[in-house]
Formats: C-alpha cells, sequence, structure tokens
C-alpha cells in the first residue's frame, strides 16, 4: 500500500478506465466559455501570449511560417542550350580520361 491507502491496482485499474472512457473530460467541458474568457481578458489586459492562444483557438489562426530554401542545385536557372552545351562539355572531359578502344597502340618507347 503506498501512502494513500491505496492499492497500486487500485489506482492503476482506475487510470485505466479513464483512459478507455471517451467522456472522462465531459464534467470540464462545461467550464470552457469560462477558459475562453479568461484567455480573451487577458489578452485584452495586454497578455500577448494568451491573446495568440485565444485567436489560435477561436479563429485556429496559426503563424506563418518562413520557409527559406538554399538552392543547391548549381543547374537551376539555366537554359536548355546551356545545359546541353555542359554536357557536351562533361562528356568531353570524360573522353580524354577513358582511352579509346579503336584506337592504335602508341609505339613503344625505346
Amino acid at each position: 500500500m503506498a501512502a494513500t491507502g491505496l492499492k497500486e491496482t487500485a489506482v492503476k485499474d482506475h487510470l485505466r478506465s479513464l483512459k478507455n472512457n471517451p467522456d472522462r473530460f465531459a464534467r470540464f467541458r462545461m467550464l470552457t466559455e469560462d477558459v475562453v474568457m479568461g484567455m480573451y481578458r487577458a489578452s485584452r489586459a495586454g497578455d500577448a501570449r494568451a491573446g495568440k492562444l485565444f485567436l489560435q483557438f477561436v479563429e485556429e489562426w496559426e503563424e506563418k511560417k518562413r520557409i527559406t530554401q538554399v538552392n543547391q542545385n548549381p543547374y537551376a536557372g539555366l537554359t536548355d542550350d546551356d545545359l546541353r552545351r555542359k554536357l557536351a562539355e562533361r562528356i568531353s572531359r570524360m573522353k580524354n580520361l577513358v582511352p579509346d578502344p579503336a584506337a592504335p597502340e602508341p609505339p613503344a618507347a625505346g
């Protein structure tokens, strides 16, 4: 037994019954209007956080999110002609790296 005099199993069973009960907060719903009015009054008194919360609740307001996208694609903004030219340049460089199998063998030195 805990200091409350309740057995642990009794507490666990009670918490489980609350978790499985969809109306567990029904008795608090009647207080919603009071809470909303409290947010309104606090916001009128200058509490910015209360004002924000009030607008989020009543007006379903959301803050605008600023998204900054860093363009990491070096080819973005190039025209099709620019892309074709760059591709041809790259293919040309690659051909210089790989020997042509049809080319004759260079004469042996020496």
